[in-house]
């Protein structure tokens, strides 16, 4: 059995009227499938990320593809009432928090990525404090 969603499921979820009219059973069934397809779609996404090449990876996990993505996860749909809407905005903040926490704010995280542009900031930086001493030991009366 595939675990991408099919067309007919594709367009149920474009068109939510039509899933107000199943019966509640069918309609927990169906999203109940499509939670699991989902799960499985995105456990597969997980295996790629840490096992493809990154050649492979580069073509998949594109600046394109992954804003895409990130607009589709993060952004707030304006069309959700106001209790879905704070819903939405607290598991929002629960995301950010995760990439503020675990990666952003990672030091050891932004230093793997950026370790040439960090030592010449350092370089920079420490330049500058010593110019900035110099500047004060000048300007002190002994």
């Amino acid at each position: 059995m595939p675990q991408t969603l099919n067309s007919r499921q594709q367009y149920l979820l474009k068109n939510p009227k039509l899933l107000e009219e199943m019966t509640p059973q069918k309609r927990g069934a169906f999203y109940r499938d499509v939670r699991r397809k989902a799960a499985a779609e995105l456990g597969d996404i997980i295996f790629l990320a840490r096992t493809l090449p990154e050649r492979q990876q580069a073509q998949v996990f594109s600046k394109e593809t992954m804003s895409s993505l990130l607009d589709a996860l993060l952004s707030i749909k304006r069309e959700l009432d106001e209790k879905d809407l704070e819903k939405r905005r607290r598991r929002l903040l629960q995301i950010f928090h995760l990439l503020f926490s675990t990666y952003i704010c990672n030091t050891t995280y932004v230093l793997s990525l950026a370790k040439k542009e960090r030592q010449i900031l350092t370089a920079a930086q420490s330049f500058a404090a010593d110019m900035q001493a110099l500047y004060i030991a000048s300007t002190r009366r002994e």
